[in-house]
């Protein structure tokens, strides 16, 4: 059995250097580690080499930022539901679209819909430009239990109904997100 050797230089990320784990994504410039591709794969502006405004990940020799096929074709980011160029979650769908489904799910009302006076909390949090943070938030059972009883209306929607829930800091994170 033959093994591959690795080179020093490749164990570690190509932007910030820090050491890279096996499997870690390779792109044009070497191996880069999961925090250096979040952080590409939420970088938006206009690509130094086309000029278009769209997704740039790749850093152009001159620091400016490459679109991914000015980068040399570092993938596929389109998502498959909405057409949106980011970062994609799961079956080839972006954070936002995960995101609306997970808070379609904690936020119907029991009847298959959102229920009406929660509409705007929801049409706020699903478009957040950054979704990985609040794809963990809602992902916490607490969090889940939050809104799954403002949805159900277990809870009156006001300052007193939301007094009633804990812990005291997600909820009022909740308040906060509802009052915006």
């Amino acid at each position: 059995m033959s093994r591959t050797r690795v080179r020093d230089e490749d164990l570690f990320c190509a932007r910030c250097r820090r050491p890279v784990r096996i499997g870690a994504a390779h792109w044009p410039e070497g191996y880069i580690c999961a925090s250096c591709r979040d952080h590409a794969l939420e970088t938006y502006g206009r690509c130094v080499g086309c000029g278009i405004d769209r997704l740039t990940p790749g850093i152009a020799p001159d620091g400016g930022q490459w679109c991914t096929n000015c980068a040399g074709g570092l993938g596929d980011f389109f998502c498959e539901r909405c057409g949106r160029e980011a970062a994609r979650y799961q079956r080839g769908v972006c954070g936002n679209c995960v995101l609306a489904e997970r808070l379609e799910d904690l936020l119907d009302d029991g009847t298959g819909r959102i229920r009406p006076e929660l509409v705007p909390f929801y049409d706020e949090v699903r478009s957040v430009p950054r979704p990985k943070g609040m794809l963990t938030w809602v992902g916490k059972p607490h969090v889940q239990q939050i809104l799954q009883a403002l949805a159900q209306g277990q809870v009156p929607l006001s300052h007193d109904g939301l007094g009633t829930l804990s812990p005291w800091r997600s909820v009022a994170y909740v308040r906060d997100l509802l009052m915006h």
